[in-house]
């Protein structure tokens, strides 16, 4: 390998191959940038902090293509909007839209009451009336969706409301079941 190299893709089918093909190329060259491709979830975070403890310098990362893809499909499943998603460490946060009546954990609560540290919180509440919403947030009708960013701790949630959320896809799943 030389040692002008600054990326490489290892994108075989065989999770074991990606790693041993990286492991050599940060070898020989420290600060490279390796980029795995890796089916088995438990072995891509393992692959992950084995390569970043051992070369600190390289910009290392590991990423499933299912995983990052994930919320736009548990979305659709759940009836919900994804207006956007990030990934962040091994997780992935979403954003979206969630009508309040389909929410017995947010019917009726203020936004204090409604956020859960560590799983989801409301970040914006949008205030067009039902029938002037557009279907969209991300793509809002006639200038601009009426959102209420950082809305009051003493806001209550009403039924016919739509909130924004911030959480990850399994925690959104929550949102839908019952309040314990």
């Amino acid at each position: 390998m030389t040692h002008r190299a600054q990326a490489l893709p290892a994108l075989s089918s065989d999770d074991s191959t990606d790693f041993e093909v990286a492991s050599a190329g940060c070898a020989s060259v420290p600060e490279l940038r390796a980029v795995l491709r890796l089916f088995d979830d438990d072995f891509a975070e393992n692959v992950y902090l084995t390569l970043r403890d051992s070369y600190p310098e390289a910009r290392t990362r590991s990423r499933r293509v299912a995983y990052l893809s994930a919320p736009a499909f548990a979305s659709a499943m759940m009836d919900r909007q994804v207006i956007g998603a990030l990934a962040a460490g091994r997780e992935v946060l979403v954003i979206a839209a969630v009508d309040v009546a389909r929410s017995p954990r947010l019917r009726g609560t203020t936004v204090a009451d409604a956020h859960r540290p560590g799983l989801w919180r409301v970040p914006a509440v949008d205030l067009a009336p039902p029938e002037l919403r557009s279907p969209n947030l991300a793509q809002p009708r006639c200038g601009g969706p009426e959102l209420l960013r950082s809305p009051p701790a003493d806001r209550v949630l009403v039924e016919g409301g739509r909130v924004m959320v911030a959480a990850t896809v399994r925690d959104l799943g929550l949102l839908g079941s019952r309040a314990s």
